[in-house]
């Protein structure tokens, strides 16, 4: 694929992932959905990272996406650490069209695949990289990327697991699920301090996210993960912020005042500036409310078929004992 029309940047900030539990081998690998990844920063080629992430004590393979919430947890794994691509584990190398997971399974990729691919273009575009916002595309195998490798558990036989004084003090548990993703499907202008109203709800797991309100409610205490992309409007700009209560966390800009041209494009997403997204890890008690609010008054930009701006959210960790957090 050629994105020569296509100018994004997202910046975002580095966010601090949960240490792997005692079930990943992994130290440094993230559980989520009962699976395990790791996201390695280091480029190599499609089978290259295929080899190094078979070379593990653990069976572990590039990663596969078995489900919408682990592409979006995948997607929030990638944009934590880097703006990069990153390789995932499937391949139509045997046959065009045919994509297979590395495990042999099939990869149904219908509805993630980025506007217009697959391509093969120029005929040798064989494997899969996640670009922005949960999108797919076909890649030269021969590409150099950052990649995500997961661990693979037999079923059949206990997950490994390691006693200690930590783990026997360790005060949250991986259990409730908490999620959600909301997003704009039409234009919306906002006030300073307005509390923005996402009309388009992808997935709301709980029913924390209130629709009508525009705010997130915690209804289970716990260390959560927060996400928001903002895109303004053409020719206006636009401030966000992530709200706990009543204090303000992380914000993001968005400008698209500028005229852009073709020629401003030639880096894949990375030259202009019109879409950018901050996140947050947050320590939650039951009552505690995050929203996302207007830091100027401004413009966000909306279209049915092209979902831009969202805030996601999902719960990392429970909390299993009674704790204190910051207002």
């Amino acid at each position: 694929m050629k994105l020569s029309a296509v100018c994004l940047l997202l910046c975002i900030t580095q966010v601090a992932f949960s240490q792997a539990p005692a079930t990943c081998i992994s130290k440094t690998a993230v559980e989520f959905d009962n699976n395990c990844y790791e996201l390695f920063t280091t480029n190599k080629s499609w089978h290259e990272a295929k080899e190094y992430c078979s070379n593990f004590r653990a069976k572990r393979i590039l990663a596969k996406v078995s489900s919408p919430s682990v592409l979006w947890f995948l997607n929030m794994l990638r944009s934590s650490k880097t703006q990069e691509f990153v390789w995932l584990g499937a391949n139509d190398e045997l046959q065009e069209g045919e994509w297979l997971w590395t495990d042999g399974t099939k990869a149904n990729l219908t509805s993630m695949w980025f506007e217009n691919e697959p391509n093969n273009f120029g005929g040798n575009e064989n494997c899969l990289e996640m670009i922005s916002n949960r999108k797919m595309n076909d890649a030269n195998c021969f590409e150099s990327h950052f990649f995500i490798c997961m661990e693979v558990h037999d079923s059949n036989s206990p997950r490994p697991t390691v006693v200690n004084a930590e783990k026997a003090n360790d005060k949250f548990e991986q259990s409730e699920k908490v999620a959600f993703t909301v997003g704009l499907s039409k234009p919306l202008d906002v006030l300073l301090k307005d509390v923005v109203v996402y009309n388009k709800v992808v997935s709301n797991v709980r029913d924390d996210y209130n629709n009508i309100t525009g705010v997130f409610r915690c209804n289970i205490a716990g260390l959560y993960f927060f996400q928001i992309y903002g895109a303004a409007n053409k020719g206006k700009e636009l401030s966000l912020s992530f709200v706990k209560n009543k204090t303000k966390v992380v914000s993001l800009y968005s400008n698209t005042n500028q005229e852009l041209s073709l020629a401003d494009c030639k880096d894949r997403f990375h030259k202009i500036v019109f879409l950018s997204a901050n996140s947050a890890v947050l320590l939650l008690e039951v009552g505690h409310e995050v929203f996302v609010e207007a830091s100027n008054c401004g413009s966000l930009y909306g279209e049915e078929h092209h979902v831009i701006n969202t805030f996601s959210g999902f719960l990392l960790k429970k909390a299993i004992k009674h704790f204190v957090s910051s207002k």
